[in-house]
């Protein structure tokens, strides 16, 4: 097996992303233009690797170098869900390793303390796989964290999947004249719910309205917005990430209050799963219900009435020395 050369990526971020979206466990979050809504903040943090032969990419890394209390610590991913190495489809065992060893060996060079790395889930993955993990763990990588995140089959009529409960609150929503729209223009309206349902929690968004607004228009085939109406009343929203080319991520749900009794977030989940299904994904992913391992039952009780399941989120660290 011929050895690969690992480096700080330099090449064209176009050619970066076209190997992603190819890629057997690629995600959104592992693009170039992805990651460009940051615009500056990261940028001397930011080293990116990639493993090529020749001219040829065979795997890359996104990665940030953070100086911290406890050293030099590199992180994939920064600014994003997830990281972790991506490589082709068919990876054999002995590739893994030699892909972990030599990211070990490089960062151990550049002086890095500490590795963590989250990679996507397998329902991302062409072919689901742990072999990287494999390698991780037994370079001695422990998993401090492990968070759940949930996902349902996609279906053109997903109702059958749903338990009676979500089959009511679906059948609800239609029947008070309550609507679902799919459209970027309506990112103001949609902010402005999620800044109001986050209060009520005592949180704040992820991301600025700016970044929002910045993600919907410059990445227009892969960043949705769904929109839910009463009458001519934004009453809910869900900005959807399109993770790869097998899966969706619902990156945030909000609703007003006052009209949480139309059960509004039903019908996005209705209507986002039949978006998806005539979009030709496999699986919609409602994100994690955990937080620090600790179990959202509130949140996991409404997602499961939609049939949906947990998969693990891992976060691996490996200490360098």
């Amino acid at each position: 097996m011929a050895e690969l050369t690992l480096a700080r990526y330099e090449g064209d971020p176009g050619a970066w992303d076209a190997f992603v979206e190819e890629a057997d466990n690629g995600t959104l979050f592992h693009r170039h233009d992805f990651l460009a809504y940051h615009g500056d903040r990261f940028a001397r943090q930011a080293h990116h690797v990639a493993w090529t032969k020749g001219e040829t990419l065979h795997a890359v890394m996104p990665l940030g170098l953070f100086e911290e209390d406890d050293g030099l610590v590199a992180r994939s991913p920064f600014g994003a869900s997830y990281g972790g190495i991506v490589v082709r489809e068919g990876l054999s065992l002995q590739r893994a390793r030699e892909l972990v060893d030599s990211v070990v060996e490089y960062l151990r060079g550049l002086g890095v303390r500490k590795l963590i790395v989250t990679p996507p889930p397998k329902l991302c993955f062409a072919r689901p796989h742990d072999y990287l993990e494999f390698w991780l763990l037994k370079a001695g990588a422990v998993c401090p964290v492990s968070e759940l995140t949930s996902y349902i089959p996609v279906a053109e009529d997903p109702l059958p999947t749903f338990q009676h409960s979500a089959v009511k609150a679906v059948r609800k929503a239609t029947t008070n004249g309550v609507r679902v729209v799919e459209g970027g223009e309506a990112a103001e309206a949609f902010y402005s719910i999620l800044i109001a349902n986050r209060s009520r929690l005592g949180v704040s968004p992820t991301h600025s309205l700016e970044e929002v607004r910045w993600l919907l228009e410059k990445l227009p085939d892969r960043i949705k917005l769904f929109m839910a109406y009463h009458e001519d009343q934004p009453i809910a929203g869900s900005l959807v990430f399109r993770v790869n080319r097998r899966a969706i991520l619902d990156f945030y749900w909000a609703h007003l209050n006052e009209y949480q009794g139309l059960r509004p977030v039903s019908l996005l989940v209705h209507e986002i799963t039949r978006w998806a299904a005539r979009h030709g994904y496999s699986w919609f992913d409602f994100g994690t219900h955990t937080l620090n391992m600790v179990p959202q039952d509130g949140s996991t009780r409404f997602k499961e009435t939609f049939g949906a399941v947990g998969a693990f989120r891992c976060t691996y660290r490996l200490d360098l020395g």
